[in-house]
């Protein structure tokens, strides 16, 4: 079968957002999340995490099973948007996190 490509173009957008969201809420979920840590913790953490892989599994799948994307297409904003997140997930983490305390504390 031919893909269709009219308006869609390379990257995909979808799967940069989603897999942005996906990486994103993984690392958040691993090394953020510490709250009670027991079972019942653990097992909601899994349930997140194998969720929003599904997710953005089955949003890339569709992408090219519609025919809206090419298997590169997808790949690359897959890619790109796990990348992102890292960095992201990197700034927040290590450059935003400290300063919390400071920023709460302003009188607006």
């Amino acid at each position: 079968r031919e893909v269709v490509l009219e308006e869609h173009g390379m990257p995909s957008n979808h799967s940069q957002y989603m897999w942005f969201v996906c990486v994103y809420t993984v690392l958040f979920t691993k090394y953020r999340l510490h709250h009670l840590g027991h079972r019942g913790e653990t097992i909601w953490k899994l349930i997140s995490v194998l969720l929003s892989l599904s997710c953005a599994g089955m949003m890339s799948y569709s992408r090219v099973y519609l025919q809206y994307h090419t298997v590169p297409q997808v790949v690359w904003g897959s890619v790109i948007g796990g990348c992102a997140a890292i960095v992201w997930f990197l700034i927040t983490q290590f450059l935003l996190t400290p300063w919390f305390p400071t920023i709460s504390n302003w009188r607006i």
